[in-house]
């Protein structure tokens, strides 16, 4: 593990080397939901400037999650990786919350519009519960990262030129429709499956690079709200309940 919570800290790693997501001097806010084991947030504190503000959010989170020092960064050595230890400077706030209920959102929005910074980078590596079907869990999963991208632009968390990376699983018409939007409002949006993933798994990462809600070289507006971001989403999507929508 070299370190870090967990394995899947890889995966974020290997995000990160292959599209460039973090840097340690532009990255001051970061927003990780899913945030248990932890790893996450510790790829992210290693990788983004030495006194950002650092969210995790989890419905519960773990105790070994609260007990993670952060002060940390990477030492590279030839082909080998480690954790060395520095001083903590990381503004960290963990919070324990569904991220669909309104009472979530509305501490991370106290959070970070307290911040003179809005979001550089949103992480979302969270699933709904699993049910057995593959097509429900598929459509529940694009409707979870749907509500969250919905969330994190409407309200406008995450900052101009930011990037925003989610789990996707399996493959349909409904995280085509996911992709599609982050398509239209970040200069380039990708599916990529990192090495240390399980070949076997469904799983992939949709990384959409350099928000901009006004999205000029996409040349369309129809469907955007007075702030001019995109209703997107669930109201559209075939076999999703758009009474579910937060107004």
């Amino acid at each position: 593990k070299n370190g870090y919570a967990c394995r899947s800290a890889f995966k974020l790693t290997q995000i990160d080397d292959r599209f460039k997501i973090f840097s340690k001097e532009l990255t001051h806010c970061v927003l990780d939901i899913g945030s248990n084991p932890g790893s996450w947030l510790q790829v992210a504190a290693s990788r983004s400037h030495s006194k950002s503000l650092v969210i995790g959010v989890d419905r519960k989170i773990s105790p070994s999650v609260r007990s993670l020092d952060l002060g940390i960064r990477v030492a590279h050595n030839g082909q080998t990786h480690r954790l060395c230890k520095t001083s903590n400077e990381h503004d960290v706030h963990l919070i324990d919350g569904d991220i669909s209920d309104p009472k979530t959102q509305t501490k991370i929005k106290l959070i970070i519009k307290n911040c003179p910074k809005r979001s550089n980078v949103i992480l979302s590596d969270v699933s709904p519960d699993r049910s057995g079907d593959n097509i429900r869990d598929y459509t529940d999963a694009a409707r979870l990262n749907a509500d969250i991208l919905y969330f994190v632009t409407s309200d406008g968390l995450l900052a101009h030129g930011g990037h925003f990376i989610c789990k996707v699983i399996g493959g349909s018409g409904y995280t085509n429709e996911l992709i599609d939007f982050c398509h239209r409002n970040f200069e380039r949006a990708k599916i990529y499956k990192p090495e240390s993933s399980r070949r076997t798994s469904s799983e992939q990462y949709l990384v959409a690079q350099f928000y901009s809600r006004n999205s000029g070289h996409y040349g369309k507006t129809k469907g955007r709200n007075s702030a001019g971001v995109e209703r997107f989403g669930i109201d559209s999507w075939p076999g999703l309940v758009s009474a579910q929508r937060r107004r």
